[in-house]
């Protein structure tokens, strides 16, 4: 059981007085210590159901927001609201395990945690589940203790979480994408991207490092790591797709296959593939004086290529030939080292 220092000192950061000290005692009761509770002859009640009914009632506040905060009825009785995409991910945002935990530890709720003595010995109170699960047990013990009295809740978990709706909130957190990425680079190439985040009063910095070098940086002023994820993650996703291509481009382009009926399109692939940045443009002109067809290829950088054929198709593949292996090169030269090339 918490004491009464402890139980006076958790009512007034949550800023509600319980009825049932017991069942406060209980949200912050870990199934570890309450196993150990029974085999002394205790109740042995941890915090698990809490957990349950809290997390339903979290959720629920966080779609009523919504419905009062985004959603308008016509004159017709439609409803008119953003899309189902934007909707959940508004509360995944709000209800992430990330968010719920930083919330305990701002709070400084966690410490009074109830552990068993395996639990104290790996500080599972400070790991994202426990701190979590806390978050939920205090509302689904407020629950129970209020007499469902939802208006009340719902003012705590505004405060709690400090609410927001601002735009940021209703986008897709990319950031588990954004680790996935990274894993596949490092596993198929010579990289070993690393992710970095370093808080500093308001501010975090986002860091993504490949050995000891710097590939990515970006500031975000927030005091919450989950928004700052969020930020960030879009930013280094589209970052990594523009300078990280080696993969794709070894992958899937083979410059023994290239002959010349394929060049162009091979060509085309570096595009699309993002390995260069434009298209060459292509000029074509017919001599009457000799009878053959001339195609020039030339490059953003001012390089250029030229093929001569009585046949047009076959001046044109001959001058694609060149500019491929021009471009396989130059494009490979900056990819080794982990950029797009400019060309």
């Amino acid at each position: 059981m918490l004491t009464n220092k402890e139980i006076q000192e958790i009512e007034k950061v949550i800023g509600y007085t319980f009825e049932s000290k017991a069942l406060l005692s209980q949200a912050f009761t870990r199934s570890s210590y309450a196993e150990e509770d029974r085999m002394h002859g205790g109740k042995g009640l941890s915090n698990e159901q809490l957990e349950f009914f809290g997390d339903s009632v979290l959720n629920y506040v966080l779609v009523s927001s919504l419905s009062f905060e985004h959603s308008v009825i016509d004159e017709d009785g439609n409803v008119h609201t953003r899309t189902q995409q934007e909707l959940s991910n508004f509360v995944s945002f709000w209800s992430d395990k990330t968010m719920l935990s930083s919330r305990m530890t701002e709070l400084g709720l966690n410490k009074y945690l109830l552990l068993g003595k395996g639990d104290i010995k790996q500080d599972v109170g400070n790991n994202k589940s426990a701190k979590e699960d806390l978050f939920e047990a205090i509302i689904g013990a407020m629950w129970f203790d209020s007499n469902q009295n939802l208006r009340l809740i719902t003012n705590r978990i505004y405060k709690w979480l400090d609410l927001k709706f601002d735009e940021i909130y209703f986008k897709k957190n990319r950031f588990t994408e954004l680790k996935e990425k990274i894993d596949k680079i490092n596993a198929k190439g010579n990289n070993k991207l690393k992710i970095e985040i370093i808080r500093e009063e308001n501010d975090f910095i986002f860091l993504i490092t490949d050995k000891e070098s710097l590939v990515f940086t970006k500031q975000i002023n927030s005091k919450d790591i989950h928004l700052a994820q969020i930020m960030a993650a879009d930013e280094a996703i589209k970052y990594l797709d523009e300078n990280y291509a080696i993969l794709a481009f070894k992958k899937k382009i083979d410059p023994s296959t290239v002959t010349e009926a394929n060049a162009k399109q091979k060509l085309t692939q570096l595009f699309q593939l993002h390995i260069i940045s434009q298209l060459p443009q292509e000029e074509e002109k017919f001599s009457y004086d000799n009878n053959l067809w001339s195609v020039k290829i030339v490059f953003i950088d001012g390089s250029m290529f030229i093929a001569a054929d009585k046949n047009k198709q076959t001046a044109k593949n001959k001058a694609y030939l060149q500019a491929f292996k021009y471009a396989y090169k130059v494009a490979g030269e900056a990819l080794d080292n982990g950029r797009v090339t400019k060309l």
